[in-house]
């Protein structure tokens, strides 16, 4: 009979304890103790169910991490304008600005560059938290990147650069939303703009896979093997200074229509090749 009490004991003390002791620990995790774990005994269901809590425990933590670093990142993106138009502001209040209207301009492009970053930094919460539902139409390609192109053409006549169109054909239809696709494209082709020495590439075709194929390619410098990994992380800090958000947007467009985006950087040119399907399913 004492054997039989003693078996039974251990047998509720080898559940009871675990579950416990995991129960402890989710109490820690509520509390906003992220990153602490449960010591794994056994291979079991509670052994599993350990390793789920440590995972979710390290995903929260992670998760936690992120927005940290994605607040800091943008208080600092903000402040330097915000800086720019304080003192500005500041000179024109005391008369000792040299030129009001400079000045003043300054102080106008300072604001769309925040109205811009906040503009962006809605776009991807709404994105990845699901509450932008796809606006699904039939376009054709080739007209939105001749469009997209033309609205970049005063900033590239700017810096002597030439755009170069190479479509297979005038007419490629495409069924996804418009305005995202435009503002993925805009994103890429503004950095390439901004890197190019002399020319931007632009070329589509359709794959025999039923997917667009678009191809956005610049002869300037080239990305650093280090940089390539992180190019989608928002607000990431290369070796040529940030790549801000557009291209974060960029990637979380491309996957929201079920496509890939890749990029290939070498000494004879930077090329992001984007390939979506033709249809949404």
């Amino acid at each position: 009979l004492m054997l039989v009490v003693a078996s039974n004991s251990y047998f509720v003390k080898s559940i009871v304890d675990p579950v416990l002791k995991i129960n402890t620990i989710a109490k820690e995790i509520a509390a906003g103790r992220y990153g602490v774990r449960l010591q794994k005994t056994y291979d079991d269901e509670i052994g599993e169910l350990c390793d789920t809590i440590n995972y979710m425990s390290d995903e929260i933590s992670r998760a936690e991490r992120m927005k940290n670093d994605f607040i800091s990142s943008v208080s600092h993106e903000l402040r330097t304008p915000l800086m720019s138009i304080q003192g500005y502001a500041e000179a024109i209040k005391e008369g000792v600005a040299v030129d009001d209207q400079e000045a003043a301009s300054v102080i106008l492009d300072e604001s769309r560059k925040m109205a811009e970053l906040v503009d962006d930094i809605l776009t991807l919460s709404k994105m990845e938290s699901a509450q932008q539902p796809l606006k699904l139409e039939t376009f054709n390609m080739v007209d939105l990147l001749y469009d997209v192109s033309w609205h970049l053409k005063a900033k590239a006549d700017a810096r002597g650069l030439v755009f170069e169109h190479r479509f297979v054909s005038d007419y490629l239809d495409i069924e996804a939303d418009e305005k995202l696709i435009e503002r993925a494209i805009a994103n890429i082709l503004s950095n390439a703009v901004r890197y190019a020495k002399k020319t931007v590439s632009i070329s589509c075709q359709l794959l025999e896979n039923q997917m667009l194929e678009i191809r956005l390619s610049n002869d300037g410098k080239t990305i650093s093997d280090k940089d390539k990994p992180h190019l989608f992380e928002r607000f990431y800090k290369g070796e040529g200074g940030h790549f801000g958000i557009g291209l974060a947007i960029t990637k979380e467009i491309i996957d929201r229509h079920h496509g890939e985006i890749q990029v290939v950087s070498d000494d004879q040119e930077t090329c992001f090749t984007i390939r979506l399907p033709l249809r949404q399913y």
